[in-house]
């Protein structure tokens, strides 16, 4: 029944209307609560989730990401510098926070997608096929594992191939990112 949802899906439901609202309230308090200044006046997009129990929101603005994942029983909330997109860039990975090991591993991909963009598909060395939220050009996507992303790929409405991300792209150094925690 609708009271049975898993604790993580791969695939994400939007949040809207209440839900939308609730989660993002609770975002810009974790945000201020661990970095102080919390996140630019100028929102430039919400992109807001639901995967099984835990909703998750995305807090875009022209400089900055907020990142919330699970907005009531916070998992895991930082903020991700953008540095601005070269010319013709249809897909960017601008933040990979995550939280290693504990209870409650957590890995997120967050960034930038041509405004044609319908799908964000994030493969992990884990094996899962992750779904992005996608919401007036940036992307959201997340995973309950320590497992790095091992591709990132972009299609449009026909289906076809508009952006990918390579390996080395998203991990230079071939060393998770640090986790975003304030000290």
């Amino acid at each position: 029944g609708p009271g049975a949802s898993p604790a993580w899906a791969a695939e994400p439901d939007q949040l809207t209307g209440a839900a939308l609202q609730s989660a993002r309230s609770h975002c810009d308090s974790a945000l201020q609560g661990v970095h102080g200044l919390g996140m630019p006046q100028t929102v430039s997009a919400v992109v807001a989730e639901q995967r099984g129990a835990t909703s998750s929101v995305l807090i875009a603005s022209p400089t900055s990401l907020g990142v919330c994942i699970g907005t009531t029983n916070a998992r895991l909330s930082g903020i991700v510098q953008l540095s601005p997109l070269k010319p013709g860039t249809t897909l960017s990975v601008d933040g990979q926070p995550g939280v290693m090991n504990g209870e409650s591993p957590t890995r997120v991909v967050v960034g930038r997608v041509s405004g044609v963009a319908r799908t964000v598909t994030v493969v992990t060395t884990d094996g899962r096929r992750v779904t992005a939220s996608v919401q007036a050009g940036y992307y959201l996507a997340w995973w309950p594992s320590g497992a790095d992303a091992v591709s990132i790929k972009a299609v449009d409405l026909h289906g076809s191939l508009i952006g990918q991300v390579a390996p080395e792209a998203i991990n230079p150094n071939g060393q998770p990112p640090a986790p975003q925690r304030a000290p």
